[in-house]
């Protein structure tokens, strides 16, 4: 592989050969210029395609939290459901009591939990948006 020091080192080389009036002189420089030239476009390159990887990586992270996030929610919204969606209404007093009590736990348990789904979905729309 061609690492940036034997880049230099082929550059100074050639600069000192044309320095040096060597009967080439006019070829070395160009073709200095043109090693010169493509070593930062490829550097400029390579850098480039550093920061979109990053940007990739960055947005990934932020995808698999969504999901996972997500995935968390709905686990929860389906074993709440089934609990609201229950047909049980007790079969005394005491029974009735614990099922008010129960609602109204999950009443208090939706209410707490508003914020960090409006949040989860705040995070999907900007991530949809990048």
């Amino acid at each position: 592989l061609f690492r940036s020091g034997e880049y230099g080192h082929l550059v100074e080389m050639g600069n000192k050969l044309v320095a040096a009036e060597h009967y080439a002189a006019e070829e070395l420089h160009e073709s200095t210029r043109r090693l010169r030239e493509k070593w930062e476009h490829l550097h400029a390159k390579s850098k480039e395609r550093g920061r979109n990887l990053e940007e990739t990586l960055r947005l990934s992270q932020a995808l698999d939290k969504f999901v996972n996030d997500f995935r968390d929610i709905m686990s929860w919204i389906r074993e709440t459901s089934d609990q609201i969606g229950s047909a049980e209404l007790g079969k005394d007093v005491p029974g009735a009591e614990a099922l008010v009590q129960r609602h109204q736990e999950l009443r208090s348990e939706i209410e707490a939990r508003k914020s960090a789904i409006s949040g989860a979905l705040d995070f999907g729309r900007n991530l949809v948006e990048t």
